[in-house]
This record gives C-alpha cells, sequence and structure tokens, in this order.
C-alpha cells in the first residue's frame, strides 16, 4: 500500500492466496492512509514528481543525492530510494556506534535492516541491550534534521548456530 494503490494490493494479496475484494481492498487501503497521513503525503509529492516528466534528485536526511530519472522516475521507485536509502544510512551509522561502544567485536552479519550478533551467554542481554541502544542512535543520526519519530528496535536471542557443540554463544537479532 506504501506506493501502490488498491489494485497493486489486490494483486499482492492475490499472489499470497488471498481472494480479497475490491471493496475490501478500497476499505483497507483507506484506513492504511488515515492511520499514516504522512505517508499518504509523501506518496501524493512522489506521484506529482514522477508524473512531471522531469528528472529528481533525492536528497536524504544525511545529505546524500541520487537523481531518478527515465523508466525509474515511478512513484514507488522515489519512494523505495527515500525510505530504504535512509534506513542503510541508519544502520551503517548503527555500526560505527556498535565499534565505539566496543560490541562490534560480536558482530555476524548485517542483513537489510537487521544486525546479527554472536555473544556469550552470559553477556547476552548486555549485548542485545547495546546493539538496540547502537541502532537507535545510528538511526537518530541518520534522520537529523527531520521532524522527530519513534524509533524502535526489537531484539531478540536464540540458539546457537550450528558448529558450537558446546553451547558458549547465543544469537541477537
Amino acid at each position: 500500500m506504501f506506493g501502490g494503490g488498491v489494485e497493486t494490493f489486490r494483486a499482492y494479496a492475490a499472489n499470497r492466496g488471498s481472494t480479497i475484494d475490491v471493496a475490501t481492498a478500497n476499505e483497507a487501503v483507506a484506513r492504511f492512509f488515515a492511520r499514516f497521513p504522512g505517508i499518504r503525503r509523501m506518496r501524493d509529492v512522489a506521484t506529482a514528481q514522477a508524473g512531471s516528466g522531469y528528472p529528481k534528485t533525492l536528497v536524504y536526511p544525511t545529505g546524500l543525492r541520487r537523481l531518478i530519472r527515465g523508466p525509474e522516475l515511478r512513484p514507488t521507485i522515489i519512494l523505495n530510494n527515500i525510505v530504504q536509502g535512509t534506513a542503510a544510512s541508519g544502520i551503517k551509522m548503527a555500526m560505527l556506534e556498535m565499534e565505539q561502544s566496543g560490541v562490534s567485536r560480536y558482530l555476524s552479519a548485517v542483513v537489510h535492516d537487521e544486525i546479527v550478533v554472536t555473544a556469550p551467554v552470559g553477556e547476552i542481554r548486555e549485548v542485545q541491550e547495546e546493539v538496540a541502544r547502537c541502532m537507535i542512535e545510528g538511526m537518530k543520526q541518520a534522520l537529523e534534521g527531520c521532524p522527530p519519530i519513534k524509533i524502535e528496535v526489537e531484539g531478540r536471542w536464540g540458539p546457537t548456530w550450528k558448529g558450537d557443540p558446546e553451547n558458549k554463544t547465543r544469537m541477537v537479532g
């Protein structure tokens, strides 16, 4: 619903086995945009920019710029670039925070908007809290100068990676 309309939403749902009708899809889209009016405004602006036909230079909150033109000049491309580009900056800044705080030594992987760490069982809660703090701080830095928004991090830990038969470490994601 973020970048598409009712038909895009219905097609997405149908590909996942839903038989949602047009009226229900219209209602769901209307409720979504009523709950998130800022997203509606962003979408309307992106639609107008794409409809102009003129190249658009996107300026991210971090100051980075990207030129969108030609077949890429579509509302969904404009929106996804702003959202994903800002998230990417936030996760990179979070990793810098992790380095400064010393928890980067536990870093195992970064996948999109997730940071996976492997830490000793006795340290897992402390590491989890510090990684969450770093992620929130990184996103705050990426959004510096933007209107304040609530930033949340969901952390959880689980069983060890295969290959640790002595059960000495846990993953946090």
